[in-house]
């Protein structure tokens, strides 16, 4: 593909994604996404208890945000990937496919009115191999999606914080 050259602002919602940087290493126990992660997978890398992935606040500004997320890593429990949980508050909907290694997958749905929380680890899902996205699809709402993996009899991982 050629090479095309801007001038002047240019915005984009699917993103921009180039080489190495098409990628956000979490190696440490909390990471803020930003609007400038938009399109990058996070590869979870961090297996300690107490990793927090924070999403940017769903505002009209950031409809349209993806963020893909990898586990390359067993976590443990409690790894959370939530919301800003500022008033009046943003929820997770959508849907997680989660399994046991080897076993069936049960669906599991947030109820949409006050989920703002993913809680990962063990039967919750986060196993290497899991992957998830979560998309800004309106002011106040991620939705999510993934397939997990989980260490014991799946449970839901979404909650209220």
């Amino acid at each position: 593909m050629g090479m095309t050259t801007f001038s002047g602002p240019v915005r984009s919602l699917a993103g921009f994604i180039t080489g190495a940087d098409a990628y956000v290493p979490l190696t440490v126990a909390t990471l803020t996404l930003t609007p400038a992660d938009n399109g990058k997978t996070t590869v979870i890398s961090y297996a300690g208890a107490g990793g927090v992935v924070t999403l940017p606040p769903a505002t009209a500004e950031n409809v349209g945000l993806t963020f893909n997320f990898d586990f390359a890593v067993n976590v443990a429990a409690p790894y959370k990937i939530k919301t800003t949980g500022s008033t009046p508050g943003d929820l997770i909907v959508g849907s997680v496919y989660i399994a046991a290694s080897g076993g069936s997958a049960t669906l599991f749905v947030p109820n949409g009115t006050v989920d703002d929380v993913m809680n990962l680890g063990g039967a919750t899902g986060g196993q290497v191999g899991s992957t998830m996205k979560a998309v800004c699809t309106a002011v106040n709402r991620w939705t999510v999606s993934g397939n997990l993996i989980s260490s014991g009899a799946p449970s839901t991982p979404f909650a209220s914080s």
